[in-house]
């Protein structure tokens, strides 16, 4: 039996990760299937279990990966003082997600009231880029860069909280310029 190259392995499973995130995005986690997902990657349903043993493995990387798009993000923006970048990265970031993710993250929601696994991956993201932007702000206030008056948790929290009344207004079809600018 041949060697697969870690490279390779790599890309294929990115490649379903792509695929799973199209999937949901379309059809919504819980009307999607393995099979819904191997046939856009075109490959076997058995092909996408030799890289992922659950549909709900593939709902938490695809939230993981948003945090660490988030957290890099953060990193470059904060690490050039350029406080309003990062703010309008992280918009631009999180906004493209939740029109990739719209009907996913919503019903994941939807579903975490009586899923406690799914309750899990969505607390556990929250707590992640809350931490990751807490850490962001308090580096700063300590550097004096931003003002250092206001605990860092609670305005991590704040800020975060704009973003998902925005992300709502989005999804009510408010004028997007309008949200941008506010």
């Amino acid at each position: 039996m041949p060697k697969v190259v870690p490279e390779y392995k790599e890309a294929a499973k990115n490649k379903i990760i792509q695929a799973a995130t199209r999937v949901f995005s379309k059809k919504g986690y819980h009307d999607s299937s393995m099979d819904d997902i191997a046939k856009e990657v075109g490959v076997t349903k058995a092909t996408i279990y030799l890289y992922f043993t659950s549909k709900k493995e593939l709902l938490k990387i695809i939230s993981t990966s948003a945090n660490q798009t988030l957290m890099e993000i953060l990193h470059k923006s904060f690490k050039h003082h350029d406080y309003m970048k990062a703010l309008e990265e992280i918009y631009a970031m999180k906004t493209d997600m939740l029109t990739r993710l719209l009907h996913t993250n919503f019903e994941m929601i939807a579903l975490s009231t009586d899923d406690e696994n799914i309750r899990k991956i969505i607390r556990g993201e929250r707590e992640k880029d809350i931490e990751a932007l807490r850490v962001q702000l308090q580096n700063q206030m300590n550097k004096g860069t931003i003002r250092n008056d206001v605990d860092a948790y609670i305005l991590a929290h704040l800020v975060l909280a704009l973003y998902w009344e925005m992300a709502t207004q989005l999804f009510a079809g408010f004028d997007k310029a309008k949200v941008y600018e506010t």
